[in-house]
């Protein structure tokens, strides 16, 4: 496949029926536009923008499926010609090396299986490797191979676009529990700091997309109390991605916009105190908002 120029990617999207991308103001400084100065990547990066649109559109018309809110997409009838197919049109010019993607998608599939022992299996040998330490195995030696290999599949991938390498990632993660709605309240409250410490696993999923990540809570997340966490993730502490890795970040969770954070530590990203909002009994508290937070947290009553 020849990949398509900015200007006829754009032509072609307003062609199939997507949604144009509005032109940034002249004069307002959005925030897509300081994210740019800074080569921060956002979800609304006109050049990003206009190739997620694209790539969204050919995954849903390869699979004959619809991607819905929370990010899955759902009717494929031939998952396996599916996957065949969006490999070898989107995917292998960029990997260069039919082994390594098929050891991406092999990875890919292994973190979408949340439910078993593979994520943990994963972090542990993520973090062997992010200590400088050969790999031992052959889970190691993939995860290894991976990370070596980022840099060139975001290089290939940003110039068939029309976009530098982003130097860091603007990413949401939306999570759930008493646990982070406390992190988020200690933080508030503490009038000597303005960030915190986001509670997180070495490897940790996280979205591109805000909208994602609050319909995603939304849908699983429960009805008491959810959170949304905002942070620039520079671009060597991730992992994989949608956008250039493929696998279950494509073939399942399109919608999700997914980026798989990795850092030598948990816990390792700081965010300022104004990048969390919370959802307590489907009421959105921001920090502006953070004293009537304060006030209806403390106000719940004790589980006995």
């Amino acid at each position: 496949m020849r990949w398509l120029p900015v200007a006829l990617l754009s032509m072609l999207l307003a062609a199939c029926g997507a949604a144009p991308v509005s032109a940034p103001s002249a004069t307002a400084d959005t925030g897509a536009q300081a994210a740019a100065r800074r080569n921060v990547l956002d979800f609304e990066t006109p050049a990003f923008q206009r190739y997620n649109q694209a790539l969204d559109k050919t995954i849903c018309d390869l699979s004959a499926g619809t991607i819905i809110p929370g990010g899955m997409l759902t009717g494929v009838t031939n998952p396996e010609a599916f996957a065949e197919r969006l490999n070898r049109q989107i995917y292998a010019p960029l990997f260069e090396d039919p082994a390594l993607l098929a050891q991406s998608r092999t990875t890919a599939n292994e973190w979408a299986n949340s439910v078993s022992q593979y994520q943990q299996d994963q972090r542990t040998a993520w973090e062997h490797i992010a200590q400088g330490l050969s790999p031992q195995n052959e889970r190691e030696q993939r995860v290894s191979a991976l990370y070596r290999s980022r840099k060139a599949r975001w290089q290939r991938l940003g110039k068939r676009v029309g976009m530098p390498v982003p130097m860091a990632f603007h990413l949401y993660r939306g999570v759930k529990g008493d646990f982070m709605a406390e992190t988020v309240l200690k933080a508030w409250k503490d009038e000597r700091s303005d960030t915190f410490r986001v509670p997180h696993y070495t490897l940790s999923s996280w979205s591109l997309s805000e909208k994602t990540a609050i319909e995603f809570q939304a849908a699983w997340g429960g009805p008491d109390v959810w959170i949304v966490f905002e942070a620039d993730v520079p671009f060597e502490k991730t992992l994989m991605d949608k956008w250039v890795d493929g696998g279950t970040f494509a073939e399942r969770y399109p919608g999700q916009h997914e980026v798989v954070v990795a850092t030598r530590e948990p816990d390792e990203l700081v965010i300022p105190d104004v990048q969390a909002t919370v959802w307590l009994d489907r009421k959105r508290y921001t920090y502006q908002d953070r004293a009537a937070f304060i006030q209806a947290w403390e106000a719940r009553p004790v589980a006995k």
